[in-house]
């Protein structure tokens, strides 16, 4: 199979499409003193033409390639770097309780005060004050506003800025994360593009250009030409705060399609394409053998989300079963898991039973927590008859008249889906399946409404996980389908820890709450937990300063463009 693609890609190769040309632009000329050298010029491609900065940033799950590129047209109070490690950006330090700036209110909740960085400006020069971040927060939790990364603002009950410097924020309830809110969290917008429309007109105001073509943000680069269904092109900043970037121009292709997308990077007509979405392992594995045989690249890897198989529960689920766990178990022991993470990383993959990585520093800590599920059809059967199924003649398992009919909704990796479909034949399940399109994972209301089961992933960090499963975080028409938990699973238990989580400063109490998550994972199966996601990201053509990401934060993500004002194109490079 891998040869064929391989015959494929490469036969794809001369007829890709090579970036469109594109001429210097008037915001290029406006610089005031000429360049001895040649414009550097950075071109990557992200899986999706980008409907808004505001829904690649607020999207939720299944945020597709645009996502990647948001720090490159904005920055956030705090950034997280490739190791994990949080960073100051628009504030001047992070709050601590240590040094005053963090505390518990006697009467519960608690306060923050934010100090604004010096000397930060929007791209239309105007100041950037503590009045930007107050109106950022009342946009952001405004419930009639679509944001699936509404969560953390909700816990705010009221905001005073006492001078342009200093934001001074209560909270009704303890977040203990409050001192490094990033990118899935809080987006900062502009309040003087935004506010009147917002005032006059709320229910257009995602409507308005700022969000896309005449977009006003923070970041190191603003935005040049944006041709809808091609491309999009940045322009370095001269007013960056923390400096001019490098590169003068990044280049954005809107690739969707796989093959398209690895002949241009076999072709070296592009430098890198960024997750999320970048490319799935196979095609990125040729590429990396093939710019390494040319000196010309490599790939980086990366593994910062756990795969699992979500049912729906609530929402019209097919069979009405899937709300059994009883019935979710049995899937999980008809799935031969080892076939499976060998199919989709060969060698490389691991099998997980939770979203602890075997290697990972914290999984020793939780080991004798976890319960661990072997491919056992067998007790799947037994499972399968004790919920009221029995197989009939062709061995199909039946109840009530109704066969196991399942479909099977998936990503990015059909191989996936399909071997999957063999395995619960072996145990009676019939199945077909699904593919989403990047345009489909943004749309929130597809998202939430399927009626099988849905193979995904979600960050391995406990605050993600307790989110993801929460009764408040299932997506509603009340809501605008903004909500993360897509499966609708729905357990008072599981959302008293997850406030609990939430609720404490104190590390240990943390560690004592994911236990009983992870009890709960293995006994009531909200979802059911494959393997961990293996990414290599492509980095070719003289690009330096992308970073490997080797930390997990606490929101889940770490997102490679998160340095991009640092990023270089060392000249002479193989082409």
């Amino acid at each position: 199979m891998k040869a064929v693609l391989y015959t494929l890609i490469v036969a794809t190769t001369l007829l890709a499409c090579a970036p469109a040309p594109s001429g210097q632009t008037a915001s290029q000329q406006r610089e005031p003193t000429a360049r001895t050298a040649a414009p550097k010029v950075l071109t990557i491609a992200i899986n999706e033409d980008p409907p808004s900065f505001w829904e690649v940033a607020t999207g939720g799950i299944g945020a597709a390639g645009g996502r990647a590129m948001i720090h490159a047209v904005n920055q956030f109070l705090a950034v997280v770097g490739a190791d994990g490690t949080t960073h100051p950006r628009l504030l001047a330090e992070l709050p601590s309780v240590e040094g005053g700036s963090w505390r518990l209110l006697p009467e519960g909740g608690m306060e923050t005060t934010w100090k604004v960085r010096q000397g930060v400006r929007w791209h239309d020069g105007t100041p950037f004050t503590a009045e930007d971040i107050a109106f950022s927060i009342e946009f952001n939790r405004d419930p009639e506003i679509p944001n699936s990364n509404r969560s953390a603002v909700s816990a705010i009950s009221r905001v005073e800025t006492p001078d342009p410097s200093t934001v001074v924020v209560t909270w009704g309830q303890i977040y203990p994360f409050a001192d490094r809110l990033s990118d899935r969290e809080l987006l900062i917008v502009a309040k003087h593009q935004v506010e009147r429309t917002y005032r006059d007109s709320k229910e257009t105001v995602l409507l308005q250009p700022f969000w896309h073509t005449d977009w006003v943000g923070l970041g190191p680069y603003k935005v040049g030409r944006w041709e809808r269904g091609s491309s999009l092109e940045l322009l370095a900043f001269d007013g960056y705060f923390l400096g001019r970037p490098r590169i003068d121009t990044v280049r954005v292709q809107f690739i969707p399609d796989q093959r398209t997308l690895v002949a241009n990077l076999l072709s070296r007509s592009i430098h890198s394409a960024l997750p999320p979405g970048g490319g799935d392992f196979d095609s990125m594995l040729i590429v990396k053998r093939e710019w390494e045989a040319a000196n010309y690249g490599s790939t980086l890897q990366s593994s910062e989300f756990w795969t699992f198989i979500d049912p729906q529960k609530l929402r019209n689920p097919q069979p009405a079963d899937l709300a059994d766990p009883r019935v979710r178990r049995a899937l999980l022991l008809g799935a031969n898991r080892e076939e499976l993470v060998g199919a989709m990383y060969n060698e490389l993959g691991t099998v997980g039973d939770s979203w602890l990585h075997p290697k990972s520093q914290r999984y020793q800590q939780f080991a004798s927590s976890m319960t661990r599920f072997s491919h056992d059809p067998r007790q799947a059967v037994q499972l399968l008859g004790e919920a009221g199924w029995q197989r009939d003649a062709e061995g199909i398992q039946t109840k009530a008249g109704q066969r196991f009919d399942l479909k099977i909704r998936f990503g990015n990796d059909e191989r996936l889906a399909s071997v999957l479909a063999d395995q619960w034949k072996a145990v009676g399940i019939r199945s077909e399946h699904d593919l989403l399109s990047p345009q489909a994972l943004r749309d929130r209301q597809t998202r939430a409404t399927f009626t099988g089961v849905e193979i995904t992933s979600n960050p391995m960090v406990p605050y993600a996980v307790q989110r993801r499963f929460a009764t408040v975080s299932v997506p509603t028409p009340e809501n605008s389908w903004t909500g993360v938990n897509v499966g609708a699973y729905s357990s008072p238990e599981w959302d008293g820890l997850a406030e609990r989580f939430l609720s404490s400063l104190d590390e240990p109490k943390r560690v004592e709450v994911e236990r009983e998550l992870l009890r709960m994972l293995a006994t009531d199966f909200p979802a059911l937990p494959l393997t961990f996601n293996i990414q290599l990201t492509p980095v070719g053509g003289g690009l330096t300063g992308v970073q490997q990401i080797t930390g997990v934060p606490h929101q889940g993500t770490i997102l490679y463009a998160w340095n991009i004002h640092e990023w270089d194109l060392e000249p002479g490079a193989t082409s």
